[in-house]
């Protein structure tokens, strides 16, 4: 796995945007890279248009300096941003560590990407404390 088991303790900025528009999110995360599900299986691009009817989305920039998670919830979505540097968010412990996606051969859970590499790990940050939550990078 890429990455260390558990990494190094870092501070990092965390900004609430709260419930917005889907818009907003799609205009924000130009140029970033996405993670996402919907009926079609897994995916990692850009930003989709319209809000899957999945869950949640994650995203980061080419760095992996900025990232975001958004709860999707009927077109809108609620949205952190992480930020290394910069921004006006508060100051938060973060670990960072590798994780597995799927194998090509999961059983299971059947995953079907619609073409994307879907990369063997990613990277998780965590940010630590009384409201733990989890950012996702490849």
């Amino acid at each position: 796995m890429s990455g260390e088991a558990i990494g190094k303790l870092e501070t990092r900025r965390l900004e609430g945007w709260g419930e917005v528009g889907w818009s907003r999110l799609v205009e924000a995360a130009d140029g970033m890279t996405c993670a996402w599900a919907d009926y079609e299986g897994f995916h990692i691009g850009p930003c989709p248009a319209q809000a899957p009817p999945y869950s949640h989305i994650w995203g980061w920039n080419a760095d992996g300096t900025t990232l975001f998670r958004g709860r999707i919830d009927a077109g809108r979505v609620t949205v952190g941003w992480l930020r290394a540097e910069g921004g006006d968010g508060e100051p938060v412990d973060c670990v960072a560590h590798g994780m597995f996606t799927w194998r090509p051969d999961h059983e299971r859970l059947r995953i079907r990407s619609s073409g994307e590499l879907i990369p063997p790990t990613m990277r998780a940050i965590e940010v630590l404390g009384p409201r733990p939550v989890t950012f996702v990078s490849a």
